[in-house]
């Protein structure tokens, strides 16, 4: 695929740090189960158990030593063959032990507390703490504290890699300063990394307590974070001591929120973790930081209970699994962990929370057993203990998963003025649907007996059918629909009321999905407010995986629908469902008279790796146009600015809809030129979107989890005028 550059200007309205590609870590089911929050000491005294006692690596050794750990640990992101310094920022081919060009940078400087290499010694060679650093710049930081340099302060720039970095001589910039020596000298870290500093010093401080490893009976240090210089300065004796200081630690902790954890860091963890056997739980639980170090404890201690009703259905090089919702307020999500081997260990199969309780695994080899544990986990950060185990084995001869048919169904109903009555169909599943093997029933006025209406068809994954009245009494919404460009089938079926219960059923078959109570006639209709059946437009809330499928209970709308007002018709064939290819904003229309506008065929789940995007009704002037993208981590949403004009250029359109994320923007495609046609497709790869940075671009992998936008930028040389303009953008949470 062609890399290209933005347009000088937009890049400049876009820029931001990027993401390094790498999975997401997560700590195994359980690790935290024994820690408690309630107050910072406890948290402090039942955490400690849980990091203490790791394995020793030597500092040098012909087998196994720190070098091997942390040339994995700080593996340059964009090319497996080199390192990613801490300071410098600089990418350097992997040398091992010896080399001029990089050494280890202890970041709790080893004078302070642990100055002797030794088989008793830990933290020496605790590579939570080790980073790999440019030899020139660690001989520059020496053993200073770390602080914010105020004055009489040197420069040590870093070099632009992976998006961040670059850029001298202004103050902070993207450079690291430094003053003084010693214990009175200060270094101050650059921005790309001063988080993972600061969460490497919080490890030691709790790792550290003193007292003697558990298994080797080594007797070990109590390091203590500081502000307290004269504290610092006591524990550079040249020996080892009982207690160590280092700080600073109201700058630490500014730090850690300046620069939060990223992709890189939570790898970095996992890769220390693979040999050493603990982990650092600031890095898993940036919010334990505050509740230690500042007092600040949340008051949710409480994780959810494990999910329950867990089951796999096993296809062709897949499995899907799907369990019972859990019920909790705060629930924010789920997990999923597999193993090759029953009882664990587990690894998780997914970055960030899996908010459906559904999921599909499409990274399995046929005729192998796998085995499942879900946990579900609060606002709070609290993980459950796991479910049940459960197991499946792909076979070629199982043919793809068939996902239960309640997950097609209504997504948005009208019961306009006249004739304007419209019903929308949603497929939350990852196939194909042919909708002949559906129909639609109609239950007049409280009748147990039914009209009935078999659809036509094929509903793409995650995609939405219309079906209308087709009579001239809906002319409005016809001409909505087709202003818009969505396509529709009518139904002479459709000429209910507020009081009919409506239905999608399999032909013949089993009701899937109703509106209203089958057998009862509400008077005018069911619900209240403006969430009713009658003159109102009500749409399936987002979260809604699954159809009604009993039509013999009381109903009522305002549990699973918002309701719009009479004759609203705006959101007909684009329902997001939680799995669902998202229109984030519109923009103006170019000089043809209408909106261009992006849309996306294929899945958001990683896995399968095939959503298309394509721009489409863009003006037939011969222009250029791109689709450019931005990634946002769980929780973030786009913002939306104004499309800045070149310095003495044309008028700009639009808006710019995917700008205010904090990881970067990442832009794929290539100089399109649109000719007559004003259509053109592009194949996203999300396990290597490139990103052109100037300086070799790199590629980023998509993360389950992410929520990824994109949004295509075009040239409208009407009357020769180059104005730029932007289709609408589009938004989707990977799977």
């Amino acid at each position: 695929m062609m890399m290209f550059r933005l347009p000088a200007f937009l890049w400049t309205a876009l820029t931001a740090a990027v993401l390094v590609a790498a999975a997401f870590g997560q700590a195994p089911p359980g690790y935290y189960a024994s820690v408690d929050g309630t107050d910072g000491a406890t948290l402090r005294a039942t955490l400690h158990p849980v990091i203490d006692d790791h394995s020793r690596f030597p500092y040098t050794s012909g087998s196994a030593d720190t070098w091997d750990i942390l040339e994995l640990a700080d593996e340059d992101p964009s090319l497996s063959s080199s390192i990613l310094d801490v300071y410098r920022n600089a990418s350097y081919a992997k040398e091992g032990g010896g080399n001029s060009f990089y050494n280890r940078e202890h970041s709790w400087p080893k004078s302070y507390g642990f100055p002797s290499d030794g088989t008793g010694n830990y933290p020496y060679t605790d590579c939570h703490a080790l980073f790999l650093c440019d030899s020139g710049y660690n001989s520059s930081r020496s053993n200073k504290p770390f602080g914010v340099c105020s004055s009489s302060c040197a420069e040590k720039v870093t070099d632009p890699n992976g998006g961040q970095g670059g850029g001298t001589g202004t103050y902070p910039g993207n450079s690291n300063w430094t003053s003084g020596s010693l214990s009175s000298g200060t270094w101050e870290v650059w921005s790309g990394r001063r988080g993972d500093v600061a969460r490497a010093l919080f490890y030691m401080d709790v790792r550290y307590d003193g007292g003697t490893h558990g298994i080797t009976g080594v007797s070990e240090p109590d390091l203590i974070l500081t502000d307290d210089v004269a504290l610092i300065a006591s524990s550079n004796t040249g020996s080892n001591e009982a207690v160590g200081y280092m700080g600073l630690l109201a700058v630490l902790r500014q730090w850690h929120l300046d620069d939060p954890v990223d992709a890189k860091e939570q790898q970095r963890n996992e890769q220390v973790y693979a040999y050493q056997g603990n982990r650092n739980p600031f890095v898993d639980h940036p919010e334990w930081v505050a509740c230690i170090f500042a007092g600040s404890c949340g008051a949710d201690n409480t994780p959810p209970i494990a999910p329950t009703g867990v089951s796999t259905l096993p296809g062709d090089s897949s499995v899907f699994l799907d369990w019972t919702d859990n019920t909790e307020s705060d629930l924010a999500g789920y997990r999923v962990y597999r193993s090759a081997f029953a009882g664990g260990p587990y690894s998780a199969l997914q970055g960030g929370l899996q908010t459906p309780s559904f999921f599909l695994d499409p990274t399995v080899i046929n005729d192998s057993t796998y085995y499942y544990v879900v946990t579900a986990e609060d606002s709070s950060g609290n993980e459950s203990l796991e479910s049940s185990e459960v197991n499946a084995t792909p076979t070629a001869s199982a043919g793809g998963v068939t996902v239960d048919q309640r997950a097609i169904f209504i997504s948005e109903y009208v019961e306009g003025s006249s004739s304007n009555k419209a019903i929308e169909i949603y497929n939350a599943t990852h196939e194909t649907v042919d909708l002949a093997d559906f129909e639609l029933r109609k239950y007049v006025n409280g009748s147990t007996s039914a009209s009935s209406a078999t659809l036509s068809g094929l509903l793409p994954p995650y995609g939405a059918a219309v079906f209308t009245n087709g009579s001239s009494g809906a002319a409005g919404l016809l001409a909505d629909l087709i202003n818009r460009g969505v396509p529709y089938t009518t139904l002479s079926l459709l000429t209910f009321n507020g009081d009919d219960a409506i239905a999608l059923c399999e032909v013949g078959g089993e009701v899937l999905d109703v509106i209203g109570e089958i057998g009862l006639d509400p008077g005018t209709a069911w619900g209240s407010g403006s969430i009713t059946t009658q003159n109102d437009t009500l749409r399936r809330k987002a979260s809604i995986i699954w159809g009604d499928t009993d039509g013999s209970v009381a109903f009522d709308p305002a549990g699973e629908f918002d309701g719009f007002p009479e004759d609203d018709f705006s959101g007909l064939g684009a329902h997001a469902g939680p799995l669902h290819l998202q229109v984030n904003c519109a923009t103006t229309t170019h000089s043809g008279g209408v909106h261009a506008t992006l849309g996306a065929t294929g899945s958001p789940i990683v896995g399968t790796n095939d959503l298309s995007l394509t721009a489409a009704s863009l003006p037939a002037t011969g222009t250029t146009a791109y689709i450019f993208n931005a990634r946002f981590a769980p929780g973030q949403a786009a913002t939306s600015v104004p499309n800045p004009a070149p310095a003495g250029g044309p008028a700009a359109s639009g808006d710019i809809c995917i700008a205010g994320g904090t990881f970067g923007r990442h832009v794929f495609g290539g100089d399109i030129y649109i000719g007559t046609g004003g259509t053109f497709t592009i194949t996203v790869d999300l396990d290597d979107i490139p990103h052109p940075d100037g300086l070799g671009g790199y590629g980023v992998a998509a993360v389950a989890g992410e929520t990824w936008y994109w949004q295509c930028w075009y040239r409208d040389q009407s009357a020769g005028v180059g104005a730029s303009n932007f289709t609408e953008a589009i938004a989707v949470t990977l799977q």
